[in-house]
């Protein structure tokens, strides 16, 4: 059962971060489970999750034309380990409980844009095609 649950969460996650990006347009897709979901899920499931996001965010420049959407996050996250990862999410939906009913997925964005100062830089700049 934990084997299927981090399968289709990784999957989930993959599948959120390779969606169609268009000029200004961006279709996101809904994740499959809610911030509260994932505090309620055991720690191991809790890190596969969140090493699945991260996997998933960086290959999704192969499914897009625009590399630059990813820079900030691996700046940021290029020396990161799990427990790392896992605690930004974490202190994030602890600060924001009225977040905790959105998709993780989206959360997971919110969290590492606010963790993560190559974030600030990188959207202070007016870019064409962001």
């Amino acid at each position: 059962m934990t084997n299927k649950i981090i399968f289709t969460i990784c999957i989930s996650t993959i599948i959120f971060f390779v969606s169609p990006c268009h000029s200004q347009n961006i279709a996101i897709l809904s994740g499959h489970i809610s911030g509260k979901e994932f505090l309620e899920l055991d720690k191991k499931v809790q890190v596969a999750y969140a090493m699945g996001l991260v996997d998933g965010i960086c290959i999704a420049p192969l499914f897009s034309d625009n590399v630059h959407r990813r820079v900030w996050f691996e700046e940021c996250t290029r020396k990161m380990n799990s427990d790392q990862i896992v605690a930004i999410l974490k202190k994030y939906l602890i600060k924001h409980q009225e977040e905790w009913q959105i998709d993780m997925s989206n959360i997971a964005f919110r969290a590492f844009k606010k963790a993560c100062p190559e974030a600030k830089k990188y959207f202070d700049k007016k870019r064409p095609n962001n």
